[in-house]
């Protein structure tokens, strides 16, 4: 999704996706977040939250979404999830 959205920053993209595989799950927490449309399913958007250092308390959210798709309402429905996760 990442190189779709920007075909023009293969780099970046490719850096990126590096940095979210090497991400130390055993000192850190994410979570994955895929937003789908209630009607057919397809995926509106991806969001990762992740802890950004020893700090609980600390979380990056990341997103990527199509242009069309506005990215404060995804930014709303991940952080919902997130702490409805949280309270679990």
């Amino acid at each position: 999704m990442a190189h779709r959205l920007a075909p023009f920053d293969h780099e970046g993209n490719e850096e990126w996706l590096r940095i979210r595989q090497d991400f130390n799950e055993e000192q850190q927490t994410r979570r994955h977040y895929v937003a789908t449309h209630p009607d057919d399913g397809h995926v509106l958007g991806y969001g990762c939250i992740e802890q950004q250092d020893a700090d609980p308390g600390r979380f990056r959210l990341y997103i990527l979404a199509p242009d069309d798709q506005p990215v404060k309402d995804l930014g709303d429905v991940f952080f919902n999830r997130l702490m409805a996760t949280l309270k679990t």
